[in-house]
């Protein structure tokens, strides 16, 4: 079943970092919404974006990449409260 998810609160680098992960999930579209961008998808594609940020702030940090590992961070904590 899909369904949307609204992420809110995050800033502009953890938004640009959900879009680039979402774009590894074929079966998840980021989309704007009242409080900022929403994942519209099911849960198990919406778990797919979060492993990939996962996998992007690893690949960060070990590259010395903070700015991009923090936003990474950011982006999958928040989809984590919303499971």
């Amino acid at each position: 079943m899909e369904i949307e998810h609204g992420i809110d609160g995050i800033g502009a680098d953890a938004t640009a970092e959900l879009r680039r992960a979402a774009r590894s999930v074929e079966a998840v579209d980021v989309v704007e919404s009242a409080d900022g961008v929403a994942l519209r998808g099911d849960a198990e594609s919406v778990r797919s974006v979060r492993r990939a940020l996962w996998t992007r702030q690893l690949s960060a940090e070990q590259f010395g990449q903070e700015r991009l590992a923090t936003a990474d961070a950011s982006a999958r904590g928040r989809l984590a409260e919303l499971s």
